[in-house]
């Protein structure tokens, strides 16, 4: 908040500058430029308080790789994508790992892991 704080100041003396110099034009100008800052400092706020949501969003994901997937017997799916991540790899080892599908054999080139899809 450096930046702003000191901006403000700067407001501040142009507009006792203005005054002095009996200037309404410039004070109303540098009234309205300080109008506007208090506007901007609002919308760093609320910014910076997105950033942190989204920051704490991102290490749950990153602590959860199977947030966002749906369990299956032995494989995991996530909606609109046709891969399939190993259970085992993603229970176990905290590892999202596709699988290769054969027909209706799904196989792990990690761990091994072989499911037969019904």
């Amino acid at each position: 908040m450096g930046a702003i704080k000191d901006t403000y100041d700067i407001l501040k003396d142009l507009i006792t500058m203005a005054k002095d110099a009996d200037n309404q034009v410039l004070v109303d100008k540098a009234c309205e430029l300080q109008e506007r800052l208090f506007d901007l400092r609002e919308d760093n706020q609320r910014l910076k308080a997105k950033v942190a949501e989204l920051e704490n969003q991102i290490r749950q994901l990153k602590d959860d790789p199977a947030s966002g997937l749906t369990p299956h017997d032995g494989y995991y799916t996530k909606q609109d994508d046709h891969r399939f991540f190993c259970a085992l790899c993603l229970d176990n080892r905290k590892k999202k790992v596709t699988m290769i599908k054969d027909g209706k054999l799904l196989f792990c080139t990690e761990c091994g892991n072989r499911i037969i899809m019904d």
